[in-house]
């Protein structure tokens, strides 16, 4: 019973804070963030930690939780339909087309970096007549779920549901899947190491399996937010030979441009 009035309650209140701009959304909240980052000790010490082992340049807590609370408020307004808050810069369209011509399932494979709501909405437009899924982990309660799964579902898009079913019907139907690749749900199985093993990510380790072995075209895709507009690209494909290598590549070279706008609340996420 808590759960569901919970659920009522945040997804009421979701939807009024949707219909605000994001400028607006974070002014409302940003007065706030000082007393909330003042609590987060563990935060600091973490982000300390994975600071003192890379070269990641990464803001204190309080700057941290700022850009976080921009990101949530493009990724609210993208959940709910509104996409022209920012210019929108689509880069690699043709590392999409080329493994779309290819004929075989094609993943497209997003981190929790950038306004991420977006990651389910931008690769529907040149998709042409393929089913696209989203796989999608369920809120803490049904009515967010629902919300959730309602926002991803636009412009013909479906979630597939989680576990072997789901990802056989979507290569049954030779179709596009967007998978996030860095947050899994319990307790995580396997990993992605990266700086030398000085952060680990958790990654659905069955679901990289799945797509090996059914010979799936793997397209990661980015997203991170400027000052002034919205960058959204297509990245090379991943090589089937050298899944976990190219991965780790290509996050720790993402994350390292744009450190701030990675979620290291996560967590999930492990720093040695």
């Amino acid at each position: 019973m808590l759960r569901s009035l919970a659920g009522i309650l945040a997804t009421q209140t979701l939807r009024a804070l949707a219909l605000l701009s994001p400028k607006i959304l974070y002014a409302m909240g940003s007065p706030l963030l000082p007393l909330y980052a003042l609590f987060q000790n563990r935060l600091r010490r973490r982000l300390d930690l994975l600071v003192a082992q890379t070269n990641l340049i990464l803001t204190s807590p309080l700057p941290y939780y700022q850009t976080r609370l921009q990101l949530a408020a493009h990724s609210l307004r993208h959940l709910t339909g509104h996409f022209n808050d920012l210019p929108l810069h689509i880069e690699g369209v043709e590392h999409y087309r080329s493994a779309l011509e290819t004929g075989k399932p094609v993943a497209l494979l997003g981190w929790h970096q950038g306004p991420v709501e977006l990651l389910h909405q931008i690769p529907f437009l040149t998709s042409g007549d393929r089913p696209f899924f989203v796989l999608a982990s369920r809120g803490f309660s049904p009515r967010l779920s629902r919300m959730m799964q309602e926002g991803r579902c636009r412009k013909g898009k479906e979630i597939l549901e989680p576990g072997a079913l789901g990802l056989r019907f979507w290569i049954r139907k030779n179709g596009i899947l967007a998978v996030m690749i860095d947050q899994v749900p319990g307790l995580p199985k396997h990993w992605i190491p990266l700086w030398d093993g000085a952060c680990r990510i958790p990654f659905p380790g069955r679901i990289w399996n799945f797509f090996k072995a059914h010979n799936t075209e793997m397209v990661p895709v980015s997203v991170r937010l400027d000052k002034q507009s919205i960058h959204f690209r297509y990245h090379p494909p991943i090589r089937p030979a050298n899944m976990t290598e190219d991965l780790q590549s290509l996050l720790e070279k993402s994350i390292s441009n744009f450190p701030n706008q990675y979620n290291w609340s996560y967590s999930k996420i492990q720093i040695k």
